[in-house]
């Protein structure tokens, strides 16, 4: 906190009170409505310095205090997390976190970086977001039916129907429980009612992966022939997101895509436009 030599008198202990509440003010705040990260220091110089940097970076701040973490930081960090997570961070420059605080951050898998040197909480903040921001497209992926060319092996036909059981193996990209599956015209012709390998259920099957296969609605030697070549039934919105986080792909996979894309546009020409 800053300190002020004083006269001892009245006036002159008034006027200091009010120069320090407001250098205090100044740099010191808390707003539990506003979305932002929580900062801390040991000084209002520090506490200054931090908070300038993330002004610069356009960061957005919901309170800045002095001091080491406390129970209350914590609960207000959890809260934040909760309104978003690119905010849900806790910047602390010069300051300890206490043992048993430690352990709760921990449990709770809440974010908290601390330096000694002021430009390292920005530059892992920075890593954070880059590595958060990766962690979110790969989660609203895996939601997605992605690009999947696979073949019906022959001689691997364990049930014809109620179920259709036969041996797959996949060539490109992946394929889950819930995939609509289609033929090489587009047709959907069923789905993945399940995956497995030997006694064990598959979530996905990967490219290079032999498998067993569980089809409704289908009988194998009508809808299906050992030997085809069939193909996830992407559908148009998942398409769609899939070009937003093509990144993630790799070259077979977009190959794959873009194989769907031209069956798809044989029936309707602006399929996924």
């Amino acid at each position: 906190m800053p300190i002020r030599a004083c006269s001892g008198k009245t006036d002159d202990i008034e006027l200091l009170k009010k120069e320090v509440q407001e250098e205090i003010g100044e740099v010191v705040m808390e707003c539990d409505e506003c979305i932002g990260i929580i900062i801390k220091a040991d000084t209002i110089g520090g506490l200054e310095a931090l908070r300038n940097l993330l002004n610069e970076k356009k960061i957005p701040i919901s309170s800045a205090s002095l001091g080491d973490i406390n129970k209350k930081d914590l609960s207000r960090l959890e809260s934040q997390k909760e309104k978003d997570e690119f905010t849900g961070v806790l910047i602390g420059f010069n300051i300890k976190i206490p043992l048993e605080i430690e352990e709760q951050i921990k449990n709770k898998n809440l974010k908290v970086i601390i330096h000694d040197v002021i430009y390292r909480t920005i530059e892992d903040y920075d890593l954070f977001i880059s590595n958060l921001k990766k962690e979110i497209e790969m989660r609203e992926l895996a939601k997605l039916v992605r690009p999947c060319k696979f073949m019906v092996m022959k001689g691997y036909t364990f049930r014809q129907n109620n179920p259709a059981i036969v041996g797959i193996e996949v060539e490109i990209g992946q394929i889950k429980a819930g995939d609509g599956i289609m033929n090489s015209e587009g047709k959907k012709i069923t789905s993945v009612k399940s995956l497995q390998e030997g006694q064990e259920n598959l979530g996905l099957a990967q490219q290079g992966k032999q498998c067993a296969l569980a089809m409704d609605n289908i009988t194998v030697g009508r809808q299906v022939n050992e030997g085809d070549y069939l193909y996830t039934d992407i559908p148009e919105e998942d398409f769609k997101k899939l070009k937003e986080l093509k990144k993630h792909l790799n070259k077979m996979e977009l190959g794959v895509l873009k194989e769907i894309v031209e069956i798809k546009r044989k029936l309707d020409p602006v399929w996924g436009v």
